[in-house]
């Protein structure tokens, strides 16, 4: 599969200062991928540099095949894009809103149109004026418009800005929607890491200008798999019982965390008991988050919410 996104070597030089520093990255259709970075890292200057809102000092960028410096409006047809706050005409209703971005789009059709509005929830109020709608609204009008040309690309600033619980989940369904069934490659920037480990596949982290990892989602997480938490008394008898069975033991401050295949746990338990120790609980281990392994990485730094 060839990537409907692609960077090589990319820099870019502002006053003297390298702000990206030799970046490469493929991301392909089908698949939602996520940019994190602190404060400064370089992400809203990656992402303004792939939209063609900056050119790159080197390096070169491709969008669906197309070197988008040689091929430029090739290349950025095949993108849709909302970058930080939807650009709208809030005198005009949305429906005035979209038909004056249809008549910029060849080939795009009323069916289209109606389409892309029904996708968005929009159907009630497509024909208030702008400056009616909340902020909730305005995003979604600005996805709907970047969706008019069925894009192979769409690139997301903060997409679920201003959404209450039920619309981002709405928006964030609708985009996986997008990637599995409509082949779309889907970028997506936000500060809310718990949406970006729900929302998507792959997770690139960019600090000081260098893409220092990228992995899938739930290979970044690392859950731990195999570590329980026995809640026990005495909790010092039983670590001297449980080590015993494996080296990969330490003390909590109400029981004891054991690195164990699920099938030695009967063997751990029946012994702890025989020892005459108490078991009241026993769960797997506490999984890491997405922002857990963010902030590890980062030296906890705050995520970028350009």
């Amino acid at each position: 599969m060839h990537p409907a996104i692609e960077l090589n070597q990319v820099s870019k030089i502002i006053n003297k200062k390298k702000i990206i520093n030799d970046i490469s990255l493929s991301v392909f259709p089908g698949e939602v991928f996520g940019l994190l970075g602190p404060n400064g890292a370089g992400k809203t200057t990656t992402i303004r540099m792939i939209v063609g809102l900056m050119k790159t000092t080197s390096g070169s960028i491709y969008i669906n095949g197309q070197n988008l410096a040689s091929n430029f409006e090739k290349a950025l047809s095949n993108v849709g894009a909302v970058v930080e706050n939807p650009e709208l005409y809030s005198f005009l209703s949305g429906w005035h809103n979209l038909k004056h971005y249809q008549r910029m789009a060849p080939g795009v059709t009323n069916e289209r149109l109606a389409e892309v509005i029904q996708l968005v929830g929009l159907n009630e109020r497509i024909h208030d004026k702008v400056k009616t709608y909340s902020l909730g609204m305005r995003q979604r009008l600005g996805l709907a418009q970047a969706l008019l040309h069925q894009p192979k690309v769409l690139i997301l600033d903060e997409p679920t800005n201003g959404l209450d619980p039920a619309g981002i989940r709405e928006i964030r369904d609708y985009l996986r929607q997008l990637a599995e069934k409509e082949n779309i490659c889907v970028i997506v920037s936000s500060h809310l890491l718990s949406e970006m480990e729900k929302m998507c596949d792959r997770i690139a982290v960019i600090q000081k200008g260098e893409i220092i990892r990228v992995e899938k989602v739930a290979d970044f997480v690392q859950h731990n798999k195999n570590e329980w938490f026995l809640e026990v008394t005495p909790a010092k008898k039983a670590l001297a019982v449980a080590r015993t069975i494996t080296s990969n033991v330490s003390a909590e401050e109400s029981g004891i965390t054991v690195k164990l295949d699920k099938q030695q746990i009967p063997l751990l338990v029946s012994k702890l008991v025989a020892a005459q120790i108490s078991v009241f609980m026993i769960r797997p281990a506490k999984q890491n988050t997405l922002e857990d392994q963010f902030l590890s990485i980062t030296g906890g730094e705050n995520v970028e919410t350009v």
